[in-house]
């Protein structure tokens, strides 16, 4: 008897989570086919981070020195930019040979960030781990957001991001020329993980300690490309474009620029909390 009033209790309170779930994305204008792609787009995603991270786990497991670690840089950067083109020009029905595309560019892109993580275990290698969290925190709850909002919402976001990422090149570009401290900060644009090499080098042997609040607001900037890409997809899916292949290279790029960025922000905390700690000893 009280096993079944158990089981009935159970499957009402199932029953209720379900019908609140259901009514959610209800409101948030979503239909079973999109929801449908969306899991195939996060699963696409998911492989791609466990790439990533395996390649880049495997390359900081081989020493190479500075000008190696250069040229694999480089090298990683050629081969997202070569692969991303490919996989816009590969026909859809090749989904096969389009997944293998979309894990060499995954692969590339863990390449990409060995001397990024070789700074991090040298110095304290506990922040990988932080940062990956964090980084997986931040992006599920702005994808949260963008998926409960109502949808086009933050649709408005797309040419203000656009206008952040310019500035950030332009600052890119002058660096080359004037070689500045505050130009370097904003380094950092979406597809060009390769360059954390070159942040960390300037980060940590330029005088300035103090972490750039221009640091801050490019993660910002990224944060906001989660929310426009993922309202952006379901659009999208909504009008017949299921191409969840390339909708999960533009939500992984999403994710190494924020965990990118949240690594040199945690490293650049790490190393004035040493420095502090080092003058008080003293």
């Amino acid at each position: 008897m009280f096993q079944q009033a158990a089981a009935t209790a159970a499957s009402s309170f199932g029953s209720q989570t379900q019908w609140d779930l259901g009514t959610m994305l209800k409101l948030s204008g979503i239909s079973r086919d999109v929801q449908q792609h969306l899991v195939r787009v996060y699963s696409t995603l998911s492989l791609c981070v466990l790439m990533a991270g395996a390649t880049a786990i495997g390359a900081s497991s081989v020493a190479l020195n500075v000008n190696t670690q250069g040229w694999a840089g480089l090298v990683s950067f050629l081969a997202t930019t070569v692969g991303a083109i490919w996989l816009h020009m590969e026909p859809l029905h090749h989904h096969t040979k389009r997944f293998a595309i979309l894990m060499g560019i995954a692969a590339a892109m863990g390449v990409s960030l060995t001397a990024l993580i070789d700074v991090a275990i040298e110095m304290d290698p506990s922040v990988l781990v932080m940062a990956f969290v964090t980084t997986a925190t931040v992006f599920l709850c702005f994808t949260g957001s963008a998926l409960l909002a109502t949808r086009r919402q933050y649709l408005y976001l797309g040419a203000m991001l656009s206008s952040a990422l310019s500035l950030m090149c332009l600052g890119s570009v002058l660096n080359i020329f004037f070689r500045s401290t505050m130009l370097l900060n904003l380094n950092l644009v979406r597809a060009f993980a390769f360059l954390s090499f070159i942040l960390c080098r300037a980060v940590f042997h330029s005088p300035v300690s103090v972490v750039s609040w221009l640091q801050y607001g490019g993660l910002l900037v990224f944060c906001g490309y989660v929310v426009f890409d993922t309202q952006m997809i379901i659009e999208k899916a909504s009008m017949g474009d299921k191409d969840s292949i390339r909708h999960a290279l533009e939500l992984f790029m999403d994710f190494i620029s924020i965990f990118v960025r949240i690594v040199v922000i945690l490293l650049q905390n790490s190393d004035k909390k040493k420095r502090s700690n080092d003058r008080d000893r003293r």
